[in-house]
Protein backbone atom coordinates (compact mmCIF):
# COMPACT_ATOMS: atom_id res chain seq x y z
CA UNK A 1 0.00 0.00 0.00
CA UNK A 2 1.48 3.35 -0.95
CA UNK A 3 1.27 6.40 1.35
CA UNK A 4 -1.64 7.94 -0.59
CA UNK A 5 -3.70 4.75 -0.33
CA UNK A 6 -2.92 4.49 3.38
CA UNK A 7 -3.96 8.08 4.03
CA UNK A 8 -7.16 7.56 2.03
CA UNK A 9 -7.91 4.44 4.09
CA UNK A 10 -7.49 6.37 7.35
CA UNK A 11 -9.52 9.34 6.10
CA UNK A 12 -12.41 7.14 4.96
CA UNK A 13 -13.09 5.68 8.44
CA UNK A 14 -16.13 7.23 10.12
CA UNK A 15 -17.99 6.73 13.37
CA UNK A 16 -21.27 4.99 12.60
CA UNK A 17 -24.18 4.94 15.02
CA UNK A 18 -26.69 2.94 12.97
CA UNK A 19 -26.07 -0.77 12.36
CA UNK A 20 -27.54 -3.41 10.08
CA UNK A 21 -29.00 -6.59 11.50
CA UNK A 22 -26.88 -9.69 11.22
CA UNK A 23 -24.14 -8.97 13.69
CA UNK A 24 -20.52 -9.94 13.59
CA UNK A 25 -19.14 -13.42 12.96
CA UNK A 26 -16.76 -15.31 15.24
CA UNK A 27 -14.09 -15.06 12.53
CA UNK A 28 -14.48 -11.28 12.45
CA UNK A 29 -14.23 -11.10 16.24
CA UNK A 30 -11.04 -13.17 16.12
CA UNK A 31 -9.63 -10.94 13.39
CA UNK A 32 -10.24 -7.81 15.46
CA UNK A 33 -8.71 -9.34 18.58
CA UNK A 34 -5.66 -10.49 16.62
CA UNK A 35 -5.28 -6.93 15.30
CA UNK A 36 -5.31 -5.59 18.86
CA UNK A 37 -2.50 -7.99 19.77
CA UNK A 38 -0.29 -6.39 17.09
CA UNK A 39 -0.57 -2.98 18.76
CA UNK A 40 2.52 -1.65 20.50
CA UNK A 41 2.40 -1.62 24.29
CA UNK A 42 4.71 -0.57 27.11
CA UNK A 43 7.10 -3.42 27.83
CA UNK A 44 4.97 -5.59 25.52
CA UNK A 45 2.72 -6.24 28.54
CA UNK A 46 -0.51 -5.65 26.61
CA UNK A 47 -1.94 -3.95 29.70
CA UNK A 48 -5.49 -4.11 28.43
CA UNK A 49 -8.37 -6.54 28.45
CA UNK A 50 -11.22 -6.90 25.98
CA UNK A 51 -14.68 -8.06 26.95
CA UNK A 52 -17.07 -8.82 24.10
CA UNK A 53 -20.64 -8.07 25.16
CA UNK A 54 -23.52 -9.49 23.10
CA UNK A 55 -26.16 -10.09 25.77
CA UNK A 56 -29.07 -7.66 25.34
CA UNK A 57 -29.36 -7.03 29.09
CA UNK A 58 -25.66 -6.24 29.41
CA UNK A 59 -25.74 -4.02 26.31
CA UNK A 60 -28.68 -2.16 27.85
CA UNK A 61 -26.72 -1.60 31.07
CA UNK A 62 -23.78 -0.24 29.07
CA UNK A 63 -26.18 2.01 27.14
CA UNK A 64 -27.60 3.38 30.39
CA UNK A 65 -24.11 3.92 31.82
CA UNK A 66 -23.16 5.90 28.71
CA UNK A 67 -25.95 8.41 29.10
CA UNK A 68 -28.27 6.59 26.74
CA UNK A 69 -26.08 6.34 23.65
CA UNK A 70 -28.37 4.03 21.67
CA UNK A 71 -25.70 2.74 19.32
CA UNK A 72 -24.31 0.55 22.10
CA UNK A 73 -27.51 -1.47 22.37
CA UNK A 74 -28.30 -1.23 18.65
CA UNK A 75 -24.90 -2.60 17.65
CA UNK A 76 -25.65 -6.04 19.08
CA UNK A 77 -21.97 -6.43 19.98
CA UNK A 78 -19.73 -4.18 22.04
CA UNK A 79 -16.00 -4.63 22.46
CA UNK A 80 -15.18 -3.14 25.84
CA UNK A 81 -11.48 -2.35 25.98
CA UNK A 82 -10.23 -1.79 29.53
CA UNK A 83 -6.88 -0.63 30.81
CA UNK A 84 -5.33 -3.25 33.07
CA UNK A 85 -3.54 -1.10 35.64
CA UNK A 86 -2.40 -4.04 37.76
CA UNK A 87 -0.51 -5.64 34.88
CA UNK A 88 1.31 -2.45 33.99
CA UNK A 89 1.91 -1.26 37.57
CA UNK A 90 3.54 -4.58 38.43
CA UNK A 91 6.47 -3.46 36.29
CA UNK A 92 6.25 0.33 36.16
CA UNK A 93 4.76 1.38 39.50
CA UNK A 94 2.65 4.54 39.40
CA UNK A 95 3.68 5.30 35.82
CA UNK A 96 1.96 2.04 34.82
CA UNK A 97 -1.44 3.76 35.12
CA UNK A 98 -0.59 6.02 32.21
CA UNK A 99 0.96 3.18 30.23
CA UNK A 100 -2.12 0.97 30.70
CA UNK A 101 -4.39 3.77 29.45
CA UNK A 102 -2.14 4.30 26.44
CA UNK A 103 -1.95 0.56 25.72
CA UNK A 104 -5.75 0.19 25.85
CA UNK A 105 -6.28 3.20 23.62
CA UNK A 106 -3.83 1.96 21.00
CA UNK A 107 -5.32 -1.56 21.04
CA UNK A 108 -8.85 -0.14 20.60
CA UNK A 109 -7.66 2.03 17.72
CA UNK A 110 -6.06 -0.95 16.00
CA UNK A 111 -9.30 -2.88 16.37
CA UNK A 112 -11.29 -0.01 14.86
CA UNK A 113 -8.93 0.22 11.89
CA UNK A 114 -9.06 -3.55 11.42
CA UNK A 115 -12.86 -3.37 11.46
CA UNK A 116 -12.72 -0.66 8.80
CA UNK A 117 -10.44 -2.87 6.69
CA UNK A 118 -13.08 -5.64 6.63
CA UNK A 119 -15.91 -3.15 6.10
CA UNK A 120 -17.37 -3.24 9.59
CA UNK A 121 -18.51 -0.03 11.21
CA UNK A 122 -17.46 1.22 14.63
CA UNK A 123 -18.10 4.05 17.03
CA UNK A 124 -15.79 5.06 19.86
CA UNK A 125 -17.70 5.64 23.09
CA UNK A 126 -15.83 7.19 25.97
CA UNK A 127 -18.53 8.99 27.95
CA UNK A 128 -19.71 7.00 30.96
CA UNK A 129 -21.09 7.59 34.42
CA UNK A 130 -18.16 6.55 36.59
CA UNK A 131 -20.27 5.01 39.37
CA UNK A 132 -22.40 3.05 36.90
CA UNK A 133 -19.26 1.80 35.18
CA UNK A 134 -17.85 0.65 38.51
CA UNK A 135 -20.99 -1.44 39.14
CA UNK A 136 -20.97 -2.90 35.62
CA UNK A 137 -17.28 -3.63 35.97
CA UNK A 138 -17.88 -5.63 39.13
CA UNK A 139 -20.78 -7.55 37.64
CA UNK A 140 -19.84 -8.06 34.01
CA UNK A 141 -16.21 -7.44 33.34
CA UNK A 142 -14.45 -9.20 36.22
CA UNK A 143 -11.48 -6.87 36.09
CA UNK A 144 -9.10 -7.58 38.93
CA UNK A 145 -8.30 -4.51 40.99
CA UNK A 146 -6.57 -6.11 43.95
CA UNK A 147 -2.98 -7.17 43.37
CA UNK A 148 -3.09 -10.12 45.80
CA UNK A 149 -6.36 -11.40 44.33
CA UNK A 150 -4.88 -11.16 40.83
CA UNK A 151 -1.82 -13.14 41.95
CA UNK A 152 -3.99 -15.80 43.64
CA UNK A 153 -6.28 -16.11 40.63
CA UNK A 154 -3.37 -16.49 38.21
CA UNK A 155 -1.81 -19.22 40.35
CA UNK A 156 -5.14 -21.05 40.83
CA UNK A 157 -5.77 -21.04 37.09
CA UNK A 158 -2.25 -22.33 36.47
CA UNK A 159 -1.78 -19.57 33.91
CA UNK A 160 1.71 -19.07 35.25
CA UNK A 161 3.43 -18.70 38.55
CA UNK A 162 2.43 -15.14 39.37
CA UNK A 163 4.73 -13.41 41.76
CA UNK A 164 4.42 -9.78 42.68
CA UNK A 165 7.82 -8.07 42.65
CA UNK A 166 9.23 -7.37 46.12
CA UNK A 167 9.18 -3.60 45.63
CA UNK A 168 5.51 -3.72 44.70
CA UNK A 169 4.63 -5.99 47.60
CA UNK A 170 6.26 -3.49 49.97
CA UNK A 171 4.02 -0.77 48.60
CA UNK A 172 0.96 -3.04 48.49
CA UNK A 173 -1.21 -0.89 50.78
CA UNK A 174 -0.34 2.24 48.81
CA UNK A 175 -1.19 0.57 45.50
CA UNK A 176 -4.44 -0.87 46.81
CA UNK A 177 -5.52 2.61 47.89
CA UNK A 178 -4.41 4.06 44.56
CA UNK A 179 -6.27 1.41 42.58
CA UNK A 180 -9.38 1.97 44.69
CA UNK A 181 -9.14 5.68 43.95
CA UNK A 182 -8.84 4.95 40.24
CA UNK A 183 -11.89 2.68 40.44
CA UNK A 184 -14.07 5.13 42.31
CA UNK A 185 -13.01 8.56 41.20
CA UNK A 186 -10.97 8.52 38.05
CA UNK A 187 -11.86 5.33 36.19
CA UNK A 188 -12.06 5.64 32.45
CA UNK A 189 -13.36 2.91 30.23
CA UNK A 190 -12.89 2.92 26.50
CA UNK A 191 -15.47 1.16 24.42
CA UNK A 192 -15.37 0.37 20.77
CA UNK A 193 -18.56 -0.79 19.12
CA UNK A 194 -18.63 -3.08 16.13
Amino acid sequence: MDPTEFHSFLASRRSVREYEAGGITEEEKDYLLSAAKTAPSAGNLEAWDVVIVTDDGQLEELTDASGGQHQIFDSGCAFVVCANYVRSMSRYGDRGILYALQDATIAATYMMLAAHAIRLHTCWVGQFDDEAVKEIQKKLLSIETNISNWQRRQNENNNFSATVPYELEKKKEYYEELLDLIQTKDHRMTQTLI
